[in-house]
């Protein structure tokens, strides 16, 4: 042994050299082997005599990138840097591969360059490393193939490790634009206290399960319900977001509730009619009663006396008893009625004189009758009472003048219209407009316009049975009956008939029939701005489903901030007419004045015409009358959007 001092002994070197755990190769610069310890005969399989007749090349997969121009430039680089350690594919004497960790060191052996290489098997961990990977891949495609939207996050900050396909497509966004942002960067929240609430929670009781909140993507407000949990891993504590849109669940609460309310509101109507009905037929017998004796006492009486005179007030209350009385019937609908096939455009043309007598001077008629308007079975008679009762409540709605307007039209209503009105039914109808340009009901009126006795006249100048007679018209007929009025901006009725079967003309077809199935371009952006949810709602349902991308604002002032935030082109600005802050057509000109490419399109409950004579909108303008069917509005959507459509026109 050598003294302290003096170094190792050439015998301890050899120890050393044949005991490590690596395999060790010295070769020139050519390759050729000139020392292997007893390791590398174990890794390689081979004799220490056989491995010192070889060159390295023979210990290597020798095809690139493993190949011998890359073995030499490791080399060149090992001699620059003095030692260069990189992974390389080698071969056993038996043929088979297995994955290596190569460190070459340059030095100088009897002053010649030489290099030697230490080898480690690396091929368990490459294999382990491989099995992984395609774990991680198959998870990634499960990631993002539920059609749950899930995010990856971080604990500390919120920032977005991770998210799947259905989330960046509920977005709209691309996935380098949300990698390493907060949700409050991406503004998710719509209320910023959620998050704070949703983690708390967390904190808490280690998870969350099924919290609702409102979040906003793809420039709309969406409610969902979040579920949040920890997730282990690399010895950190991470966060993974399960988001359930709610849109169509709550949809369909709301269309279960307003249809429920619909359903409430006809069967109180339903039970009112029933109770009159039953109470007018008792009473006609009593007035018989009154009436018939009435009249025999005053022939019995002298004429001029003061007792015939008494008994004829008697038999002139009774008269007016039975007028009454016969409204009653009407809203029950227990009228002897005659019906017969008609043409609605000559009956209202033939009430024309009449009606302008009794409307006076200070009030504009106008009519807009299709020539195309398909008959419709009815009494004739009573046509005419429900269009004279109308045109009375217009008249005393415009005590300072106005205009009315009397309008027919084809329409059909298809089943997601019914299934959203209770009173509809599928099918063609003619429809019939009453709209004025009057001091209009508030909710709370409209509610109640067609119950029996129930008025917003003053003492003696209604009985409350004029909107309740037209009701029970029109139900009789098969048809029903559409309110629309808003304070200040006048009232639209709008008679819907169905379409007699019996006449042998053809049927107007519809102008939006053939075009409904139209499908958008690619890309086809609707900017679509509507104050109402219920119809908001069913707008954005009817075009997202026929594959519009559509921008939601639920006012104008909510569409100017999208138009001006949008970075694309928005093709179609689709606007409710009378709206908060400002009308349609003042937000149509704002948007086109920064927008001139883009189309616009208005909706709204009063007619066309009705809006012409407020000023709302220019005439020939595009317009769509509601109430709103699918057809109707893919049909009309796509003719505006389409090149060379023609401008205007009522569907």
């Amino acid at each position: 042994m050598a003294p302290p001092g003096d170094g190792l002994g050439p015998s301890a070197y050899r120890e050393i050299f044949e005991g490590v755990n690596e395999a060790i190769f010295v070769h020139d610069l050519a390759g050729r082997i000139v020392l292997i310890n007893a390791r590398t005969c174990a890794m390689y399989g081979c004799t220490r005599e056989e491995a010192l007749r070889l060159s390295i090349a023979d210990f290597s997969l020798d095809e690139s990138p493993y190949g011998q121009r890359e073995a030499i430039a490791n080399i060149d680089r090992a001699r620059a840097e003095g030692e260069y350690a990189f992974e390389w594919r080698s071969r056993r004497r038996d043929g088979s591969l297995f994955w290596t960790e190569v460190a070459l060191r340059a030095f100088d052996l009897d002053g010649r360059p030489h290099v030697m290489a230490s080898v480690r098997d690396i091929d368990a961990r490459k294999h382990i490393e491989a099995s992984l990977r395609a774990s991680e891949e198959r998870f990634a495609k499960i990631f993002n193939a539920t059609s749950t939207m899930l995010a990856f996050t971080e604990r500390a900050q919120g920032r977005i490790i991770d998210v799947n396909e259905a989330w960046l497509a509920a977005a709209g966004a691309r996935r380098q634009d949300v990698i390493g942002k907060t949700g409050t960067e991406l503004g998710l929240w719509a209320d910023a206290a959620d998050r704070g609430r949703i983690l708390e929670a967390l904190e808490e009781r280690g998870h969350v399960r099924e919290i609702e909140a409102e979040l906003v993507m793809g420039g709309r407000t969406l409610p969902a319900r979040i579920s949040v949990e920890y997730i282990e891993m690399h010895g950190e504590r991470y966060l993974l977001w399960e988001l359930g849109d709610l849109s169509e669940h709550k949809r369909a609460e709301r269309d279960q509730e307003h249809l429920r309310t619909q359903l409430l509101q006809s069967q109180k109507m339903e039970s009112i009619g029933q109770l009159a009905g039953g109470i007018a037929h008792d009473f006609n017998n009593i007035l018989s009663t009154i009436l018939g004796f009435g009249d025999l006492v005053i022939r019995t009486l002298p004429a001029g006396s003061k007792e015939a005179t008494y008994v004829a007030e008697i038999v002139r209350a009774g008269e007016r008893a039975s007028e009454l009385t016969k409204q009653i019937l009407a809203f029950s609908r227990k009228q002897v009625m005659q019906p017969r096939v008609v043409d609605p455009v000559e009956v209202l043309r033939g009430m024309e004189a009449m009606l302008r007598r009794l409307i006076g001077e200070h009030i504009a008629l106008e009519l807009a009758l299709a020539p195309a308007t398909s008959p419709i079975r009815v009494d004739v008679s009573h046509l005419e009472q429900a269009i004279m009762n109308l045109v009375v409540n217009a008249r005393d709605a415009m005590p300072d003048g106005g205009t009315l307007t009397l309008e027919t039209a084809n329409v059909d209503f298809d089943g997601s219209y019914a299934s959203t009105h209770a009173d509809a039914l599928i099918g063609p109808h003619v429809m019939i407009a009453v709209s004025d340009t009057g001091l209009g009901m508030d909710a709370a009126t409209r509610a109640r316009a067609f119950e029996p006795f129930f008025t917003t006249k003053g003492p003696a100048r209604g009985t409350g049975l004029g909107l309740s007679t037209v009701y029970g018209i029109v139900k009789q007929s098969g048809g029903w009956v559409w309110l629309y009025s808003e304070p200040g901006r006048g009232t639209t009725f709008k008679l819907y008939f169905p379409r007699s079967g019996q006449s042998g003309d053809a049927l107007e077809p519809l102008s939006d029939a053939a075009w409904s199935h139209v499908r958008p371009q690619v890309d086809t952006i609707v900017l679509m701005v509507e104050d109402d949810p219920q119809v908001r709602l069913l707008v954005a349902t009817i075009l997202g489903g026929a594959g519009y991308t559509v921008l939601v604002a639920g006012d104008p002032r909510e569409a100017l901030e999208m138009s001006g935030s949008y970075a694309g082109d928005i093709d179609l600005l689709l606007t409710d007419v009378v709206m908060p802050h400002m009308s349609g057509r003042q937000l149509a000109d704002k948007i086109t004045a920064a927008r001139p490419n883009t189309r616009v399109m208005y909706v709204s409950g009063y007619t066309e015409n009705t809006i012409v004579h407020h000023g709302e909108v220019d005439e020939g303008v595009n317009f769509l009358s509601k109430p709103i069917t699918s057809s109707r509005l893919l049909g009309m959507v796509a003719r505006v959007l389409a090149r060379g459509a023609p401008e205007g026109g009522t569907p």
